[in-house]
């Protein structure tokens, strides 16, 4: 697979059994065409997550900061919580008292590190549409706020999730059920469900008499509740749960591919990964099993790779199933703009494509 035999020497503290110092291929991979996939920034944090607009979350100690592309750290870790940028900003969790008498919120950074909404949330979720959904330490239920921080939705919710096509799930303690309300805090889908997800792709799934099926935004059932558990569509196509086994519909309901499996993801770039046997393999839109099961478990495929785990280590392959980058790794993730994160030993870095 390898190109060229050349070699980075990279001690990684704390690391693989015997304390040994490990040699990995300076290529990872590299093809005809000169395109590679490398160790791009070394294994030296405690955690790390994809990238996500342009900088990624990572853990030095107990805390956590962001690194941009190049691994330089461009907002100390100093926070308790972090999450992935969003719409230009990110929630965070600090201390905003002193160690003696600790108080933990949430507040929204942007990516210069400067707090745009101050750390006085006890709840956030990330922005969507323009609106996150928060509840304020003073608040008895939740509403939603824009980006300068000014609140856009009264709090009235006893919970309340991101919007999503337009669309959010909310709940009201009182009511006992939950209900989707547009932009304007309007309920916009009315309280006949037990059970709700959020929308995807113009279709909500709801639950009644603990069967699921599928509304569009007008609060029409258009895929009957028959299904044994919740799911969403992912490029045209659902997760279908039918006893304890897993198959897919497209979106007028049709049964596309029988349920025959033990666990199955979402659709991404035109496959989706299955389990079958306690092995995980990978199906296209037809149900002809692309490439067999093999793996101890995978995600699915990002930016034309997928993670997966062979014997207890972590390698990526490509759309026929072949292995691109060798199981190198303790654990990894998949690729996110250019970057995907991996951990060697207990230090986390990247590999990414050059």
């Amino acid at each position: 697979m390898l190109s060229r035999r050349e070699f980075l020497k990279d001690t990684v503290q704390g690391g693989l059994a015997l304390g040994c110092t490990l040699y990995l291929p300076k290529y990872l991979f590299k093809n005809q065409s000169g395109y590679k996939i490398e160790m791009v920034i070394p294994p030296q944090f405690d955690m790390a997550v994809p990238f996500s607009e342009g900088l990624a979350e990572v853990q030095i100690g107990e805390k956590w900061g962001y690194i941009n592309r190049t691994g330089k750290i461009v907002i100390e870790p100093q926070f308790n919580i972090t999450y992935p940028f969003s719409e230009g900003l990110a929630r965070v969790n600090i201390n905003t008292r002193n160690d003696d008498y600790p108080m933990n919120y949430f507040g929204y950074i942007s990516k210069s590190g400067e707090f745009v909404v101050r750390p006085e949330l006890d709840s956030a979720g990330n922005f969507s549409d323009g609106l996150a959904n928060v509840k304020f330490w003073h608040w008895e239920n939740s509403g939603y706020i824009n980006k300068a921080g000014n609140v856009a939705i009264e709090p009235q919710f006893f919970d309340a999730e991101r919007f999503s096509d337009g669309l959010a799930k909310v709940n009201n303690f009182f009511e006992g059920k939950g209900y989707y309300i547009d932009k304007t805090g309007k309920r916009a889908i009315g309280t006949d469900f037990q059970f709700l997800w959020g929308f995807r792709e113009g279709l909500g799934c709801v639950s009644i008499d603990r069967k699921w099926g599928f509304i569009d935004k007008s609060g029409k059932m258009v895929i009957q509740p028959q299904f044994s558990w919740p799911a969403e569509f992912c490029e045209g196509m659902a997760r279908a749960c039918v006893g304890d086994k897993i198959g897919y519909i497209d979106r007028k309901g049709q049964m596309v591919i029988e349920p025959q499996f033990e666990r199955g993801h979402g659709f991404s770039e035109g496959l989706a990964a299955v389990q079958t046997h306690s092995r995980w393999g990978f199906v296209d839109r037809t149900g002809i099993m692309r490439i067999a099961p093999q793996f101890d478990s995978t995600c699915g495929f990002q930016e034309g790779f997928a993670a997966v785990m062979v014997d207890g280590k972590a390698g990526f392959i490509d759309h026929d199933g072949k292995i691109i980058v060798a199981p190198h790794f303790d654990y990894a993730s998949n690729f996110s703009q250019g970057f995907a994160p991996v951990r060697i030993g207990n230090k986390w870095g990247y590999i990414g494509k050059v």
